[in-house]
């Protein structure tokens, strides 16, 4: 019998996790079948509640409803109270926040930053601090968001991780000076100020990573002109956590090369 799993949010369209997914289990010879499902804000539980599927894998706008659904959370789920990830265990629904490593992976060749700022504070921001302080545990991390008491938890969060936080407005001057900057933002929320800073002679001297992937070269990169880091990378190293946590989750033991399922997730894009 097949063993089916899906992505939900809304938009959903968009998503090419069932690319991603489908391709990986194809390669690894699962007998897994990965779809998606347009979920609306506030519907996630009597989705889940008429569905017969193994596990969720979760995007915008249900990550932090993903957390409070779930009856039990382990992991980078347990720290952040946000959920990327729901599989059905014993029967109860589990959190996992794959998230966090994909982050971690997306950004594992920048070199060690001094300043960092985070453009956003909703779920992926969550994330993406708890991944800072695991990569850059001494580096300054200032958190940029329209919702100011927002931007204030967030900051509470990460100092709670150990971090030196701090909260300021949206400056295209700090942006330009810093070593590290995350726009964790859905695609077109900033671009006037994109445009700004692609009119400007300004050029930044840190790295951008962009949590958006479509269209790419985001409106953010473009305006960046330095090196930039796609969303895309983020999204197939989470997908690679997801792919292990669903196999485990139908009690089958896999040795998988992280490495060489990433490969065949990107190529799978690129095809």
């Amino acid at each position: 019998m097949t063993t089916k799993f899906a992505v939900v949010g809304s938009p959903i369209s968009h998503s090419l996790s069932p690319v991603l997914h489908n391709k990986a289990y194809e390669f690894l010879k699962l007998n897994f079948e990965y779809g998606s499902f347009d979920v609306p804000e506030a519907h996630l539980g009597s989705f889940v509640s008429t569905s017969t599927l193994a596990g969720l894998s979760v995007t915008m706008p249900l990550k932090k409803e993903a957390f409070d659904f779930a009856t039990r959370a382990l992991g980078d789920a347990l720290v952040t109270r946000v959920a990327n990830t729901l599989i059905f265990i014993d029967q109860e629904w589990v959190a996992y926040n794959t998230d966090v490593f994909g982050i971690t992976m997306a950004l594992s060749s920048v070199s060690y930053p001094e300043q960092i700022h985070i453009l956003g504070s909703g779920s992926t921001a969550t994330s993406a601090l708890l991944a800072i302080s695991k990569l850059y545990p001494s580096a300054k991390a200032c958190i940029m968001a329209r919702n100011e008491n927002q931007a204030k938890v967030l900051m509470s969060f990460g100092e709670s991780l150990g971090l030196a936080c701090s909260t300021s407005s949206l400056s295209a001057a700090s942006v330009v000076s810093s070593d590290l900057v995350l726009s964790l933002v859905p695609a077109g929320v900033l671009d006037s100020f994109w445009e700004h800073m692609a009119d400007s002679e300004q050029i930044p001297r840190g790295v951008l990573f962009d949590s958006s992937y479509s269209p790419w070269p985001s409106s953010a990169a473009k305006a960046w002109r330095s090196e930039s880091i796609s969303g895309i990378d983020m999204l197939v190293w989470q997908a690679v956590a997801q792919v292990e946590l669903f196999a485990e989750s139908q009690g089958i033991g896999l040795s998988i090369d992280q490495a060489q399922l990433a490969q065949v997730m990107f190529s799978a894009i690129k095809d």
